[in-house]
């Protein structure tokens, strides 16, 4: 992850593909259960942009939940990033399920990234 931008008092980073660095995610559309998509890092693309909320702590690890801009924007209130079936990862409601969650890894630390509530995570 790295933060880009904030908007409305609330910080977005782009997440980043450690196999393909030039590569982030992507939000294609507003709609549920679309797939996310990787697409070249482009800081000025309003569907690359990630809000993280850290909703719970456990074994030392933060785990966050990460909502699409241009999903919120739209006046949405999902555009979460789900794992879908097999693996994909693709946009849906937000919930604290365990689909929904992801631990985040500061590589630079090499320590899990625990943030504060309603802080910056990364």
């Amino acid at each position: 992850m790295r933060p880009i931008a904030t908007g409305n008092s609330v910080a977005y980073a782009t997440v980043q593909s450690a196999q393909l660095p030039c590569s982030c995610l992507r939000s294609p559309d507003d709609n549920r259960g679309t797939a996310i998509q990787l697409a070249p890092c482009d800081d000025t693309d309003l569907r690359q942009h990630w809000q993280g909320e850290r909703q719970q702590l456990s074994s030392g690890k933060g785990f966050y939940r990460f909502t699409n801009r241009a999903v919120a924007d739209s006046g949405a209130n999902w555009g979460c990033i789900t794992e879908g079936p097999g693996g994909s990862l693709v946009q849906s409601d937000c919930s604290d399920t365990p689909d929904r969650l992801w631990a985040v890894f500061d590589t630079g630390l090499m320590i899990f990234a625990v943030g504060s509530p309603g802080g910056t995570p990364w």
